[in-house]
């Protein structure tokens, strides 16, 4: 994921990002459009940082804690 980021490429179809908070979830498209980076920053932005993130394939993703990725969102984390 961090390499995805750095890139700001799109995220696959075949793959899940998910921003967990603690009374809401927000799914990022799958529409081959929307650049992972931006699409951070924009809920990163509104919402601050989330609780946990799901990412990888929708059978199998893996669930990062803040202590996780918060190194890999330096220039987004403001916390």
């Amino acid at each position: 994921m961090p390499k995805l980021i750095e890139a700001n490429a799109p995220l696959q179809s075949s793959n899940q990002l998910l921003l967990m908070y603690s009374h809401f979830q927000s799914e990022m498209p799958t529409d081959g459009k929307t650049r992972i980076t931006n699409w951070l920053q924009s809920h990163i932005g509104k919402y601050g940082l989330p609780s946990l993130i799901r990412f990888g394939p929708r059978s199998r993703p893996r669930v990062f804690r803040k202590d996780e990725f918060r190194n890999w969102l330096p220039s987004l984390a403001t916390e």
